[in-house]
């Protein structure tokens, strides 16, 4: 089975630093699951209004409210098979400090 990101690129994946393809090389074939670590030098929000919607957002890890610079992150990819059969991969990223983070989950079919 090819892996999502593979199958997307088709043969531009070949292209790609050996590095990346590890990173994007992420499935159930290839055995392994991905943790990175680092710093983002800015993160910003919208305008005022937006609070209050990213703060919602908050509750479901769909949307982050911080705003600020050299904020410490890690995202974490972890291939599954869903419940139809399909490859999934979820991304779970997580911003700022342990003791209060935020997180952004999402999942790739």
């Amino acid at each position: 089975m090819t892996g999502i990101f593979e199958t997307a690129l088709g043969d531009d994946f070949a292209r790609l630093h050996p590095m990346m393809r590890r990173r994007f090389g992420v499935g159930l074939e290839a055995g392994y699951a991905c943790v990175g670590t680092g710093v983002m030098s800015r993160i910003r929000r919208g305008p005022w209004w937006t609070i209050p919607f990213l703060w919602v957002g908050r509750i479901r890890n769909i949307l982050v409210p911080i705003q600020g610079t050299d904020v410490p992150f890690t995202v974490e990819n972890y291939p599954y098979l869903d419940p139809l059969g399909r490859e999934t991969i979820t991304f779970v990223r997580t911003y700022g400090a342990v003791s209060r983070p935020h997180r952004f989950d999402a999942t790739m079919i």
